[in-house]
């Protein structure tokens, strides 16, 4: 969808848990929606009229959503019509192949039928077989690897460019630390089955980083806000081979708040990447505030 000149100049910033996120550009907005990262009652504040409304009621925005909505339903109306299609394909074929289906299972019920009246009996065992798991195999196990990228610098900025309504609860911490997140680990056996053979490259590696470390960059500009003391640290972000992304762990100089670690968890919502082959990854993101 084409920007107007004057659209290229609204910056906007929405709602969620409590806190305000941005500010994003009028393309960034339309691709969170368009990705469900909002929603259609979201609340967001046009920066330059000072507005809040819900994004459906934004008067810039509903030519986008309306284009979202037409391409849903066209896109469920051919699915519909692809449904009635197979059926009725599936339908001939079973009139026409049906007959045949039948009288082959007849001739091999006949032939396994016969194959046990006619065998010989077997012989009687003499014991016990004492090399059970003389063949038994394992596969090698891979260990997590973790993938350092490129360390981004986080500028401490004298107007803060977020707000929040969460207040902390205790002094600020002094010391370093980290917070795990303990994400759900994918268990899942026969990775290479699942993922089609697909194997993770480095610039798979970047676009997940190109995708994250924008708002990670926005999470630790306001911890460094908050906190003078900060000076950043990394972000671990959990790769699991069915393309599911979730940070597993703050480590940061000194310990994390409860909003950053917040703030962190988000930054992966709705990033999904093509499911790959082996291994669960781990990203190491290295944030570091210039002083």
């Amino acid at each position: 969808m084409t920007i107007l000149k004057d659209d290229a100049l609204d910056r906007w910033m929405y709602k969620r848990d409590g806190m305000d996120y941005g500010p994003f550009t009028t393309r960034e907005i339309e691709h969170m929606i368009e990705q469900r990262e909002i929603s259609q009652e979201t609340e967001v504040l046009n920066r330059r009229t000072r507005q809040w409304a819900r994004v459906q009621d934004v008067p810039k925005l509903k030519p986008f959503i309306e284009e979202l909505s037409r391409r849903a339903f066209e896109a469920a109306r051919q699915a519909e019509i692809s449904a009635d299609h197979n059926a009725v394909v599936r339908g001939n074929w079973w009139s026409t192949h049906l007959p045949l289906v039948a009288g082959g299972a007849l001739v091999v019920g006949v032939g396994v039928a016969a194959f046990f009246l006619l065998r010989a009996p077997a012989p009687v065992l003499a014991g016990y077989p004492t090399n059970f798991y003389k063949d038994l195999q394992f596969e090698r196990m891979v260990p997590l690897r973790a993938m350092i990228v490129e360390p981004a610098k986080v500028t401490r900025d004298p107007v803060k460019a977020v707000r929040t309504k969460a207040r902390s609860t205790g002094p600020l911490a002094t010391a370093p630390g980290s917070v795990d997140m303990a994400p759900q680990v994918d268990l899942s056996f026969g990775g290479d089955e699942v993922a089609g053979g697909h194997e993770l490259t480095q610039g798979d590696i970047d676009g997940i980083q190109k995708i994250i470390a924008p708002r990670l960059i926005r999470c630790f500009r306001t911890e460094a806000e908050r906190n003078p003391a900060f000076t950043g640290g990394a972000v671990f972000v959990y790769l699991m081979p069915r393309g599911a992304a979730q940070v597993s762990r703050v480590d940061t100089n000194p310990a994390p708040s409860a909003e950053l670690a917040s703030c962190a968890k988000q930054s992966t919502a709705g990033i999904k990447v093509e499911p790959f082959s082996g291994a669960a990854q781990v990203i190491q993101i290295p944030l570091h505030v210039a002083q």
